[in-house]
C-alpha cells in the first residue's frame, strides 16, 4: 500500500531543475517574439509604447493587445472571461522629490467569470510570467 501511494505521488509530479513539480506548475513558454519586440519597445524612452496585456495559449504566453494610451487604454483591454497579465509604464514622484521617474508596473487581472480551476493556475502561473520581464518595480492583482 506504502509502494502504491508513493507510485501515485510520483505520477502526479514532473521534474524542472531537479525540483518536483505539480502538472499545474509547469514553466510557460514566454519566448514569443512578439512579446519580446513590444517589451522592448515599452523599455525604449524613443518609443511611445507604454503597455501590453498577455494571456496563456497551448502553454505558452500570448501578446493580446499593446498600445501608447496609457493606463486607461489598458484597463479598456482587459475581458471579464479572461485571466491576463500585463506591463504598464508609469510616470511616478515621491513626495520628498519633485523629479519624476519611469516605473514598470506589472498587472495581474482575473475576470469575473474566470472559474475557480482557471483562478487558481493564474495564481501558480504568475510568478513564471513575471520572470521572463525585468524591471518589474510593482505588482498589482486587481481582486
Amino acid at each position: 500500500q506504502q509502494q502504491q501511494q508513493q507510485q501515485r505521488s510520483h505520477s502526479s509530479n514532473r521534474v524542472f531543475g531537479g525540483k518536483k513539480r505539480s502538472k499545474m506548475m509547469q514553466l510557460l513558454d514566454t519566448r514569443d517574439p512578439e512579446i519580446k519586440r513590444v517589451w522592448a519597445q515599452i523599455n525604449d524612452p524613443n518609443d511611445g509604447t507604454n503597455w501590453m496585456v498577455m494571456t496563456t495559449s497551448n502553454e505558452a504566453l500570448k501578446l493580446i493587445d499593446s498600445g501608447a494610451g496609457g493606463l486607461r487604454e489598458f484597463v479598456r483591454s482587459l475581458s471579464p472571461d479572461m485571466v491576463m497579465w500585463g506591463i504598464v509604464k508609469v510616470k511616478s514622484t515621491t513626495l520628498n522629490s519633485k523629479q519624476s521617474i519611469r516605473s514598470m508596473v506589472f498587472f495581474t487581472h482575473v475576470g469575473e467569470k474566470v472559474s475557480a480551476f482557471r483562478r487558481a493556475k493564474a495564481a501558480v502561473r504568475t510568478p513564471s510570467v513575471m520572470k521572463a520581464f525585468n524591471n518589474i518595480a510593482v505588482h498589482l492583482q486587481d481582486k
